[in-house]
Formats: structure tokens, C-alpha cells, sequence
């Protein structure tokens, strides 16, 4: 199913957007590729934020994640 969002260097913690928009287009390819063989994945999970934070590296820094769920809801947040 690929690789998960998130840089084995890494990375600088002010590239969220980046892997956040990597963790969505992670969640589209697998959900295309599980419905191919029958499956799913559990919208419980993914493309949440909570998920999002689970995959993308933060060094467990509370601030961080927030960060994370920040972009996270901007990138998936309906234009009204």
C-alpha cells in the first residue's frame, strides 16, 4: 500500500502541510487499494486527525501533534 507519510530524516518540524497532504493521498491509496481486493479501512482511523497524527513523526510533543491535527483539519475543511 506505499509508504506511510513521514521522512526517515526526520525532517524539519515546520513541514506538516507537506505531510499531512502526503498522509491524505496515503489513506486515498490504500481505501483504493483495499476496495480492489474486497476491504476497507476503518474511518475510525483514517483519514483522521488522530491518525494523522500516529503516522507523521512529532517526537511526542503535545504542541506538535496540535500542530498537526491544525493543518489537518485545514486541509480537509469544507469551503463554504
Amino acid at each position: 500500500m506505499g509508504r506511510p507519510p513521514g521522512r526517515p530524516d526526520g525532517g524539519s518540524v515546520n513541514d506538516y502541510t507537506e505531510r499531512v497532504r502526503e498522509y491524505l493521498v496515503y489513506c486515498r491509496r490504500a481505501a483504493m487499494q483495499l476496495t480492489a481486493r474486497g476491504s476497507s479501512l476503518d474511518p475510525k482511523h483514517h483519514p483522521t486527525a488522530d491518525g494523522c497524527v500516529k503516522l507523521i513523526p512529532h517526537n511526542s510533543v503535545p504542541a506538535e501533534a496540535k500542530k498537526i491535527r491544525e493543518v489537518f483539519r485545514e486541509l480537509t475543511e469544507e469551503p463554504t
